[in-house]
């Protein structure tokens, strides 16, 4: 509860959204998606709707502004802080301001399957298929992403296995809350996923760690 109360305090009004760093006070970004889930479950626990307005204004943000109509989505999203105006998008950690990062996709894909969880809101899990499929569509052979899915794609470009394992979770996370005829095709991607992790990527060797 406290942390929520933290992450309440950082709403910008005028903007709608939560601020990202002290630094930046226009600055909102993608992984903060995965943070509503928090607010839900204070306003839920303590029976304060403040808490859940919050996480709504933010989520209408990110659908707003970060993902994108094909369903990749920004990093970072500049306002100005005195009016709250959207202003531009920036690379922050994708490799360019008009990129898509797997990561962040991954945590807005998890961020709004969980907003659906909490408020059964459909235009939440909408969001979190359109970027499900966005993933998907992007994905190599072996079904783990590259660290940004508009980079040129070489024998030596890193992968993002952290963003692949968030997606398994928000990708399980939708299946919940699909038609029993459209349930398969995501626990399937999920498995995909999963098994070649597990497979291509797992080292179990207790004395060395790859990166």
């Amino acid at each position: 509860l406290k942390a929520a109360s933290y992450l309440a305090s950082r709403f910008h009004l005028k903007g709608n959204f939560i601020q990202a760093w002290n630094w930046e006070p226009g600055w909102a970004i993608v992984d903060c998606t995965m943070n509503l889930a928090l607010l839900y479950w204070a306003s839920e626990e303590i029976n304060n709707s403040r808490f859940r307005q919050i996480a709504d204004a933010h989520a209408q943000t990110v659908i707003n502004h970060i993902v994108r109509p094909d369903g990749s989505t920004k990093h970072i999203v500049s306002f100005d802080p005195e009016t709250g105006e959207y202003l531009e998008a920036l690379g922050g950690q994708g490799a360019a301001p008009d990129s898509a990062w797997s990561r962040g996709t991954a945590w807005a894909l998890y961020g709004m399957a969980l907003c659906y969880h909490y408020t059964s809101n459909p235009i939440y899990l909408d969001t979190a298929k359109r970027v499900c499929h966005f993933f998907a569509a992007s994905l190599p052979e072996d079904f783990v992403p590259h660290w940004d899915f508009r980079v040129e794609r070489k024998s030596d470009t890193p992968r993002d296995t952290s963003a692949a394992a968030c997606a398994v979770c928000g990708i399980l996370e939708i299946a919940k809350h699909v038609p029993d005829c459209e349930k398969n095709t995501y626990k399937s991607l999920a498995e995909k996923i999963l098994h070649s992790l597990t497979d291509n990527y797992s080292n179990l060797d207790d004395d060395t760690q790859q990166e």
